[in-house]
């Protein structure tokens, strides 16, 4: 079975924390939730796995944010995604 895309939409946040997708925007906004700017829209995209420590209540360290997106650049750059 494949893995899950470690990228996240809003709306799919939004429905893990149970809020609406203008609060999971305005938590990127103002640096409460990683996110990366994707496409021409600019949509933002979020960290699975950073989604997934929050809702555990466990920390997640900026190198662990670093280690998902490098793990994401690879599977890119190997047609994984």
């Amino acid at each position: 079975m494949k893995a899950p895309h470690p990228l996240m939409t809003s709306a799919e946040v939004a429905a893990a924390f149970r809020v609406r997708t203008g609060a999971v925007h305005r938590y990127a906004v103002t640096g409460q939730l990683a996110s990366i700017r994707v496409g021409p829209g600019g949509d933002h995209r979020y960290w699975r796995a950073q989604v997934s420590a929050i809702l555990a209540g466990k920390p997640f360290t900026a190198e662990q944010l670093e280690q998902a997106r490098e793990q994401a650049l690879e599977d890119a750059i190997r047609g994984r995604l």
